[in-house]
């Protein structure tokens, strides 16, 4: 099999070994307490981090929502975990962790020490963050937690004299100290001899550095591998080696508590999210992967995996399986099935439709009831995020974020009581740089400085009746809407320059969309000197599929009508899919030969005896067949490579008119 990016492959995988990033800081501890019951030690995740010891019968039980959890009876129990270091008015830290409390409001040590400091100590309480550097009580208020309230997840941030709270995510409050505080022991559950906290303990994790909002999140939805050192730019897992590239997380749309679902579990090589949710609404079971990524500057970031099935509770209210491309409660883009009335595929996302049923995909309507193997796709280019389902392309949303991304994996429930299950298979995640000209259509409008707007399709040019338009919608171009001639009448995108042909080139555009009434419509690219010169390469969806016109000096019998058949791409016709069309142009003498690649795959080459030196445009084009016929032609993503040495008519060209259209290969 020919193929164009095996050529940039070993880019790739150099660019993976140069692309890890310093984290800001460290997770310096994390203790996730899953140990079996009758164990009297705490393992701490962190190599160089202090092991936590259990006295008096601290031990590990099972909790209904979040699982195996440390449980201390408010008598005589508590934990001992090395201690936390001095910290100067201007240092930085983070304390973090998940309670239940059988305790009311008090001054019980619930995570911290009160004695063997001097006059120093620092603990969380049930009433306040209790932070007494040298005999100055400095607190830090926050709401009294009543008994048997359920589970609350606790983070004080100090960042220089600020010290920052937040319960469940959310901010609670701040004031600043102005001492220094010696380092101290650490307990959980109470000090050796009093002050003894009853109540459930679970995932415990101290950063020395202070959390942003955001990383508050991730450590509250345990993907404690954002702490990592490394930021990734490729993924692929199969499942056969279990869990290890994820963080099991407790993560829903709507919710981030814990409500009752299975543990995720691999069997057969096949991820299964789910089990039955206690809580409502749309809290669920996730994993979210242990690599973080970021859109390249100029290039985009793609998830995939196989939805292999969405099954439960018979008559439930709604049941979702979702990809995410999640940075934050407060950035995300969730994408889903959901087996609500008249939901099917849609997504939510944080500056639209957050919550709730979110924004229906209609192009995936016909699928509605489809709750089997699916893949699903979604490319952020660092402004828009495109979803797309079995290839087909079907919507996009302007996006809020483009750095620090986690993939993520979620079945959920939409009330209480529902069962659900969510399997998936071939995860995979990659990034990909676009180094040469490119347009992603992410400005909102046509470029005038990049492309012409002219009326033309491949047998006729100039105006005609009918609605059909060109115009730029979330990132993607589309040329759509009917035509009152016939044949083969158009609207067309012209590079606003020439190019040469002495040196060759590569032109790339990902046909993400065609559909048509009526007919047959086309969605084209062109390599066009004139009417006598050109190669035009287009998917017919009506006629006869993927085929190629061309004119080599006159117009004649295959520069018209249907085209010549690309048999390599039979499989491809009529499938409204998203596609990557590629034209390479190279010279050998002075015959010019132009390859077509569908998804790299090489499936035809014309030989042109008598273009000469003739320069040209690249052209994108929608077209309807006939009288009466409509088509919608969406693309996206065009590049176009010109090597060296440019002619120096194009180089005063790139200067002025171009502005970044092309640039050159670098040696």
């Amino acid at each position: 099999m020919t193929t164009i990016r095996s050529l940039y492959a070993l880019v790739a995988v150099l660019v993976l070994f140069v692309s890890v990033l310093p984290a800001d800081g460290a997770m310096v501890s994390l203790w996730t307490l899953n140990e079996a019951a009758g164990t009297t030690t705490a393992a701490n995740s962190i190599a160089t981090g202090p092991v936590g010891s259990l006295y008096n019968g601290a031990d590990f039980v099972v909790d209904a929502v979040r699982g195996q959890v440390l449980h201390f009876d408010g008598s005589d129990d508590y934990a001992t975990a090395g201690n936390i270091p001095a910290l100067a008015v201007g240092s930085d830290y983070t304390w973090s962790f998940w309670s239940s409390s059988a305790q009311g409001p008090n001054n019980n040590v619930m995570f911290g020490n009160r004695y063997d400091g001097g006059s120093s100590w620092c603990k969380f309480t049930t009433s306040k963050f209790e932070y007494v550097p040298n005999g100055s009580a400095q607190h830090l208020e926050y709401d009294d937690i009543a008994a048997n309230s359920g589970w609350m997840y606790h983070v004080v941030v100090k960042s220089g004299n600020t010290l920052t709270y937040y319960r469940d995510g959310q901010l609670k409050g701040s004031r600043t100290i102005t001492a220094d505080m010696p380092s101290l022991p650490l307990r959980w559950g109470g000090d050796p001899t009093t002050e003894r906290w009853g109540g459930n303990m679970d995932n415990i994790a101290l950063f020395d550095h202070p959390l942003t909002a955001a990383e508050v999140n991730y450590a509250m939805i345990g993907n404690y591998s954002r702490f990592s050192a490394v930021k990734a730019t490729s993924l692929q897992d199969d499942f056969s080696a279990g869990l290890d590239k994820w963080d099991a997380v407790t993560k829903g749309l709507e919710s981030n508590a814990a409500s009752g679902y299975d543990a995720p579990s691999v069997s057969g090589g096949q991820l299964t999210l789910g089990g039955t949710t206690t809580s409502q609404y749309w809290r669920g079971s996730s994993v979210a992967g242990k690599d973080l990524f970021d859109v390249p500057a100029g290039g985009e970031l793609r998830f995939d995996v196989d939805r292999v099935s969405l099954s439960g509770s018979a008559g439930a209210s709604g049941l979702r399986s979702s990809l995410w491309m999640y940075a934050d409660d407060g950035n995300y883009v969730h994408f889903s099935q959901n087996t609500e009335a008249s939901r099917g595929f849609g997504y939510n996302a944080n500056n639209n439709n957050p919550t709730g049923g979110g924004v229906n995909l209609a192009r995936a309507d016909y699928l509605d009831s489809n709750y089997g193997n699916h893949s699903m796709s979604m490319v952020h280019d660092g402004s828009y995020v495109k979803m797309y389902v079995d290839g087909r392309y079907l919507g996009s949303q302007a996006a809020t974020f483009s750095s620090n991304i986690a993939m993520m994996l979620t079945g959920q429930a939409r009330a209480t009581g529902e069962t659900v299950q969510a399997v998936f298979d071939n995860a995979s995640a990659s990034t990909r740089t676009f180094t040469h000209m490119y347009d992603n259509f992410n400005s909102g409008s046509i470029d005038p400085a990049k492309w012409t707007v002219i009326r033309k399709g491949l047998e006729h040019a100039g105006d005609f009746p009918g609605n059909l338009a060109a115009s730029v919608q979330d990132g993607v171009l589309t040329i759509s809407g009917s035509t009152g001639s016939q044949y083969w009448y158009g609207v067309t995108l012209q590079s606003a320059v020439q190019f040469p042909s002495e040196n060759g080139a590569t032109f790339t555009v990902q046909r993400e969309a065609l559909s048509k009434s009526g007919s047959a419509g086309r969605s084209s690219v062109w390599i066009w000197a004139d009417d006598n010169n050109f190669l035009h390469f287009s998917d017919n969806f009506g006629e006869n599929g993927w085929q190629y016109n061309y004119a080599d000096g006159t117009r004649t019998g295959v520069s018209v009508g249907s085209g010549i058949n690309i048999p390599a791409f039979d499989s491809m016709d009529g499938d409204d899919l998203s596609h990557e069309m590629t034209v390479m142009l190279r010279r050998e003498g002075a015959t010019l030969y132009m390859d077509m690649y569908l998804d790299d795959v090489l499936g035809a080459t014309r030989q042109f005896d008598n273009w000469g030196d003739r320069t040209f445009y690249y052209m994108l084009t929608g077209q309807p067949r006939a009288s009466g016929d409509s088509v919608y032609a969406a693309f996206d993503n065009v590049e176009i490579n010109i090597p060296e040495p440019l002619t120096l008519g194009l180089l005063s060209l790139a200067g002025a008119a171009l502005g970044g259209y092309v640039r050159r290969r670098r040696r």
